[in-house]
């Protein structure tokens, strides 16, 4: 009796051994993840390297503005200073006198509502008319400019030795997301009007129509059936 009590006590206390164990293993994947998420050492070891790995990352690409682009943009923001200052008020619905074009209204019951809505109407095609007026106006003289051709030629053939097209374009990205309204309005609303070239535009469209009528013209010839030479000399 005192043997299998001995016995069982054993084991009882084998199991017993064996669930602190397990709970001790636990207890030290527990510690673990607490240590990761608070940015322990085991953690911040890897993290460490990964965040300077990241960091010499981030300072590769990173875009510094060179002095030759923020120069040509700064003449160029000065030249057409006015017109984007009068592009920026259209937009707003504002006049030259610089009055909202679209105003309150008669709001009272006695105005019936296709009367206001006639007004919000006509006000937002003349906000629309002034836009395109004050827009076509900057696309002429900026054709004009030197400045505006000295910014075009930079980002078409940046400049030899010192920057090349992608580095000016991402310069020019970088402007356009620094809050300058000015850069916004000219980089992606004006710049492709500026460098559009109608007579080019009308020789690549007369080109596409000649080589497409001779490829169809090529596939109806395929599609006729074979001419007999026999039949010719009869």
């Amino acid at each position: 009796a005192e043997a299998e009590a001995g016995e069982e006590g054993a084991g009882t206390g084998g199991g017993n051994r064996l669930s602190e164990e397990e709970a001790e293993r636990l207890r030290a994947k527990v510690a673990e993840l607490e240590r990761r998420l608070s940015g322990g050492a085991p953690a911040s070891a890897g993290a460490g390297k990964g965040g300077a790995g990241g960091q010499v990352f981030a300072a590769e690409r990173r875009v510094s503005m060179p002095v030759e682009v923020q120069e040509a943009w700064e003449a160029v923001k000065e030249d057409l200073s006015m017109s984007f200052q009068e592009i920026a008020d259209a937009k707003l619905g504002m006049d030259g006198s610089r009055s909202f074009v679209i105003q309150k209204g008669d709001n009272t019951a006695s105005n019936p509502i296709y009367k206001r809505k006639y007004e919000v109407l006509g006000a937002t095609l003349v906000q629309q008319e002034m836009y395109m007026k004050a827009f076509g106006k900057t696309v002429k003289v900026a054709k004009k400019l030197k400045s505006v051709e000295t910014m075009i030629d930079l980002m078409r053939n940046g400049i030899k030795g010192k920057l090349t097209k992608r580095e000016v374009n991402e310069a020019t990205e970088l402007l356009t997301r620094s809050g300058d309204g000015a850069a916004v309005i000219f980089f992606r609303e004006l710049l492709p009007e500026v460098t559009d070239d109608p007579v080019a535009n009308t020789v690549a469209g007369l080109i596409t129509t000649v080589l497409l009528l001779g490829f169809t013209a090529a596939i109806f010839l395929c599609f006729l059936p074979p001419v007999n030479l026999a039949d010719l000399e009869e």
